[in-house]
């Protein structure tokens, strides 16, 4: 099931010397709504972590490396996807 207005992007890696370099996010990005803070988050193998609820925020989660499961449950009632979870499982060996 795919929830309404979850987007998945694959992130372009540009080669450069000593290792490549991933461009998250950009102005011209899709999804992209403006700009107001970033955090960095370090999940241990076999952890589980919880985001908090955000009603009116947009979140870009960014996985540079590793292999992470999303589980999202849309609890917007005037969603055509309410009452639905989906499960995003991404996995990125290495940026090169």
């Amino acid at each position: 099931m795919m929830i309404k207005d979850v987007l998945i992007t694959k992130l372009d890696v540009m080669e450069a010397p000593g290792g490549g370099v991933m461009h998250a996010m950009k102005e011209t990005s899709i999804g992209y709504g403006g700009f107001g803070e970033a955090y960095f988050s370090q999940i241990d193998s076999g952890a589980i972590k919880a985001w908090k609820r955000h009603r009116e925020m947009t979140l870009n989660l960014v996985v540079p490396v590793g292999k992470i499961r999303f589980v999202i449950y849309d609890d917007r009632l005037d969603s055509r996807s309410f009452g639905k979870f989906q499960e995003i499982i991404l996995l990125i060996e290495s940026l090169g």
